[in-house]
């Protein structure tokens, strides 16, 4: 297989993909014998004929180092697996705001130091949290870690300029812990 694939590689790389796709069984065992890349990875991953086995070991294997912006948008939906390392190599592909919501997805794998130093990244802007049920519960989290001393959920009414109306909003309060 990798001879075959080499072959129709240099030729039809659009081609070898389906190749590899059609002897998924034969390529996971022979794997190291084909060289990977960022663009044969992304394919992979986000084919809708790779086998879901398949697509986590390789994910697994190759997305800390080959891992792109396009796939980074697809972990949650494909229920890939996630560890700190990919989440580093993840975090480096993607723009500001693509991270906080990455953020706010897996934040359960850093602790108080790493949080402050992806805070400081997102220039300590917590405001752009918005309220949600996971924002509560990233503010749970928060608090167990130490990273807070405690929250508090508050409504607040606002005048809506679009609809011309008083509303109310929730507002959730982060009392951050001094550091000395």
């Amino acid at each position: 297989i990798p001879e075959r694939y080499d072959s129709i590689y240099s030729v039809f790389p659009d081609i070898a993909v389906k190749f590899i796709l059609k002897n998924q069984n034969q390529y996971m065992m022979l794997r190291e014998t084909i060289p990977m890349t960022s663009n044969l990875f992304e394919r992979l991953i986000l084919s809708a004929d790779f086998e879901k086995e398949n697509r986590n070991k390789i994910f697994s294997d190759y997305a800390e180092t080959y891992i792109t912006e396009t796939v980074v948008r697809c972990i949650k939906s494909l229920s890939l697996p996630m560890t700190k390392n990919i989440f580093n190599s993840a975090w480096n592909s993607i723009d500001e705001q693509k991270r906080k919501e990455f953020l706010l997805d897996y934040y359960k794998l850093l602790d108080a130091d790493e949080l402050q130093q992806r805070f400081e990244e997102l220039g300590n802007d917590y405001e752009q949290f918005a309220l949600t049920t996971k924002n509560e519960d990233f503010a749970k989290y928060l608090e167990r870690i130490g990273y807070i001393t405690s929250y508090s959920i508050k409504e607040e009414k606002e005048f809506d300029m679009k609809t011309r109306k008083m509303k109310e909003q929730k507002v959730l309060k982060l009392r951050i812990k001094q550091v000395r």
